[in-house]
């Protein structure tokens, strides 16, 4: 299924997901802002490779989307600008697996 000007991996009909890179994550946010998304949830989840992804949970007009990205130099974006409630999770996030939601990338990627 292709919304957001990205493929996304259909689950039930109800379910999406893909991986996004982080410099463009900050465009799918903003895509997906005019649908007034809700964010339900942050995880992380490293492979047996050592990488390190955190999936973004969203519910958008009854449908789940889950946006997988990696990290940069255990780096992450911070959401929290456009999400609020992110910044619990974000917290959370950082203190258990030591993540850096950096500020500066967020800048970089013009999230603010």
């Amino acid at each position: 299924m292709k919304k957001y000007t990205i493929e996304f991996e259909e689950k039930n009909g109800r379910f999406y997901s893909n991986e996004i890179p982080q410099n463009h994550f900050f465009k799918l946010l903003k895509n997906i802002k005019k649908d007034k998304p809700r964010l339900i949830t942050a995880t992380g989840f490293a492979n047996s490779g050592g990488d390190f992804f955190i999936y973004y949970h969203f519910e958008i007009m009854k449908q789940i989307y889950t946006f997988r990205t990696s990290l940069i130099d255990n780096k992450a974006m911070t959401i929290s600008a456009v999400f609020p409630g992110a910044s619990w999770i974000e917290r959370e996030l950082s203190e258990l697996y030591e993540i850096k939601f950096d500020k500066k990338l967020t800048a970089l990627f013009h999230l603010n």
